[in-house]
């Protein structure tokens, strides 16, 4: 990644013959930088433009990119010296002959960080898997596979088990619900793992003096115990689960509790999740989002939700909390 600081703009290049991309890119890069779709690696130059919004990508060796204009079909760019690809989205434009606010030149510093905990905090996949299909097999029903069962995560687990078992009758559903629990509670950490480069994150953040907190549509109960078990609950201020099934995200009311509870504001707010839910939550109170690739539902499900941010790994999370880059 580049030392030099996103302060203002600095350099375009003309991307000639390639009607997909916006024709001037903006991009604190080398002189090197050159475009994967063929285009020439002339000499950048200073420009008089500037970005009315700038939004990182941090990628697998936690590069930066910006996201720049396309007019058709997103294009893949490719800048060497920086493994990582982003992908163009169509919506955020470069505008000429504007001096760049302050706002515009660094990125925003958040102080408080709300994460969800199953495919962003934990990989849970398996544990989950094994307890669905213990209830399953206890109704002798056949077994589902691992993609099938986490198709059924994210809404709570009575929505899990109506999922599973195809039924919308409330009272075998609390029953299905009980033996999942009954299960669960016992094997929660049996093959779950903390995703790499989690705690070290999350430690970088607290010393920045950061607020950091569990939102969460699994029980409460259950996600005290992973994230003690698996030696991170320390990390946080809170862990919030849904007392009632009408307040689970992407209903915004414990997200804005939580912020009213650290007396920070939604623009200094930034929901950390893998899911839909995770992504409507923070639209539905108006906070920022980053969605997580290497969560359950994987990254050209998250583009379409159109997250502020995407991360590869956890440490690129950092790139948002330093207002250097």
């Amino acid at each position: 990644m580049s030392n030099s600081r996103l302060s203002a703009p600095k350099y375009f290049h003309h991307v000639n013959n390639h009607s997909n991309v916006e024709s001037h890119v903006l991009a604190t890069l080398p002189a090197t930088s050159r475009f994967q779709n063929g285009s020439s690696d002339a000499n950048p130059v200073l420009s008089l433009m500037s970005l009315v919004s700038i939004n990182v990508v941090p990628l697998l060796s936690q590069q930066v990119a910006l996201r720049v204009a396309a007019r058709q079909k997103p294009g893949m760019v490719r800048f060497h010296g920086y493994e990582g690809r982003l992908a163009l989205m169509h919506r955020y434009s470069i505008h000429e002959n504007h001096a760049a606010t302050p706002l515009q030149r660094r990125m925003p510093v958040f102080n408080l960080y709300l994460f969800d905990l199953d495919g962003t905090l934990v990989d849970t996949r398996r544990d989950i898997a094994e307890a669905v299909n213990h209830v399953l097999q206890l109704h002798a029903r056949p077994v589902a596979d691992l993609a099938t069962v986490i198709s059924w995560v994210g809404d709570g687990l009575d929505d899990m088990m109506v999922r599973a078992f195809n039924t919308d009758e409330r009272e075998f559903v609390g029953e299905l619900v009980d033996e999942f629990r009954s299960y669960y509670k016992d094997h929660c950490t049996d093959f779950s793992s903390v995703y790499t480069g989690c705690s070290q994150t999350l430690t970088s953040l607290q010393e920045r003096k950061a607020h950091l907190s569990v939102l969460t549509n699994k029980p409460q109960d259950l996600s005290l115990q992973i994230l003690e078990r698996l030696g991170i609950l320390q990390f946080f201020d809170h862990v919030v689960g849904p007392n009632d099934a009408d307040l689970r995200k992407p209903n915004p009311s414990n997200l804005l509790s939580l912020v009213r509870d650290v007396g920070t504001s939604n623009e200094r707010t930034l929901m950390v999740g893998d899911s839909r839910n995770d992504i409507l939550v923070a639209r539905n109170a108006g906070v920022a989002s980053c969605g997580c690739t290497f969560g359950y539902i994987g990254r050209d499900a998250l583009l379409e939700l159109d997250p502020t941010y995407l991360i590869e790994t956890w440490p690129g999370l950092l790139l948002l909390a330093d207002s250097t880059n």
